[in-house]
């Protein structure tokens, strides 16, 4: 029991160290170019008159979210590690064993294997109270991880396709859908 209460506050900690100062891309401010400040026109004379802004046209504006959408599955599974590695791997842990009794395995997760739902779910919205995976219970508490849809995309399948898991791939435009549920 000591050897479990420890292991759940380590990771705890670690989870709160990668979890620090990361805000999704959605919320963090915007940066922008600095603006150049323009000098009053002279007395009697007119003012200069600027150029008007190119103005994307619809395909520059619909190529960027279909390039996001394109992602291979393989892609996204190496996209995926990379969440994983800095958002999940503390509490689940490299080859997603978890710890028993504190943090449920991802290894040959029975939780959702017939229902990815389940995972966007826990990454979106956090998991509270009891779940049931491999036959074992678990009670904790699961903090909804501040990812845009498509990170939340990316490790969701990482996972689905890692730790002995059945495979499969979710897409961004799923993951805005799911959390909308």
């Amino acid at each position: 029991m000591k050897r479990q209460t420890i292991a759940a506050l380590s990771a705890s900690v670690f989870l709160l160290a990668a979890c620090s100062g990361s805000e999704p891309a959605a919320e963090r401010p915007a940066e922008t170019a600095p603006v150049a400040e323009t000098p009053a026109p002279a007395v009697g004379t007119a003012p200069a008159v600027e150029a008007e802004p190119a103005i994307e046209t619809a395909s520059a504006i619909e190529t960027a979210p279909a390039a996001a959408a394109e992602l291979s599955q393989d892609e996204q599974i190496k996209l995926g590690k990379a969440v994983y590695d800095s958002n999940c791997m503390a509490c689940h842990g490299a080859e997603g064993k978890g710890v028993e009794g504190t943090f449920p395995p991802l290894e040959k997760s029975d939780y959702f294997a017939k229902d990815n739902t389940k995972l966007v779910h826990a990454v979106t919205k956090g998991v509270n109270g009891m779940i049931k995976v491999k036959g074992k219970d678990y009670n904790g508490v699961m903090p909804a991880v501040p990812l845009s849809d498509q990170d939340v995309a990316n490790v969701v399948t990482y996972v689905l396709n890692s730790f002995g898991n059945n495979g499969g791939q979710i897409s961004a435009a799923e993951v805005a859908e799911i959390k909308s549920k």
